[in-house]
């Protein structure tokens, strides 16, 4: 296997797709944690659909709704349903990366509550959960994963990050027990990045 996929941090997380478990990685800027989404690309095959987070981040970026141009389906949706922007069905699996989660306004980050609890379970028969777009139809969940990063934990206020909000505990739920810290790995960085590349 390739070093970047032998990496504790790889394994631990490709665990947690195993699992259907939703993934925070928190660390200082730099450490890697959106390098770590691109290497789950390449080791899964699948596609990645960003979401960076901010206070302006919006319900129909993640959930969709009727813009002047017509219906546009929403970030979170095709990547729980594994659907392409012009709506054909992806050919693999989906990683949604919420890039800065703690940044996202918590009224809107109560909207993704029902997408981070649902992409794990199935209902009684044993069936892949589904959840609702903005105009209201039945998204049947694909194969998707869902990171989220930030510079530090959820719920709390760090003076060094710029407009962090303290978000909902229930957000914070979404994520326990698959809550990395990332730390520059020199040697990896050395030996997997930069003398690869050079």
């Amino acid at each position: 296997l390739d070093s970047s996929v032998t990496r504790p941090l790889i394994q631990f997380i490709l665990s947690d797709v195993l699992a259907r478990n939703n993934v925070y990685l928190y660390g200082g800027a730099g450490t890697g944690k959106t390098y770590t989404a691109n290497t789950l690309k390449k080791v899964l095959g699948w596609e990645v659909i960003t979401v960076n987070c901010n206070q302006f981040t919006s319900q129909l970026e993640l959930m969709g709704g009727q813009t002047i141009d017509g219906y546009q389906e929403g970030k979170v949706i095709r990547a729980f349903a594994n659907l392409n922007p012009d709506g054909s069905p992806m050919n693999k699996g989906c990683i949604l990366l919420l890039d800065e989660l703690p940044k996202i306004d918590p009224n809107t980050a109560g909207i993704l509550n029902s997408a981070l609890a649902s992409v794990g379970e199935y209902d009684g028969d044993g069936l892949a959960t589904t959840i609702q777009n903005g105009k209201g139809d039945i998204m049947k969940r694909g194969e998707c994963f869902i990171m989220a990063t930030g510079n530090s934990l959820l719920n709390t206020k760090d003076a060094e990050y710029e407009a962090n909000f303290k978000q909902d505990l229930s957000l914070q739920d979404r994520f326990v027990g698959s809550t990395y810290k990332v730390v520059v790995d020199q040697r990896f960085e050395w030996e997997g990045i930069l003398k690869e590349r050079w």
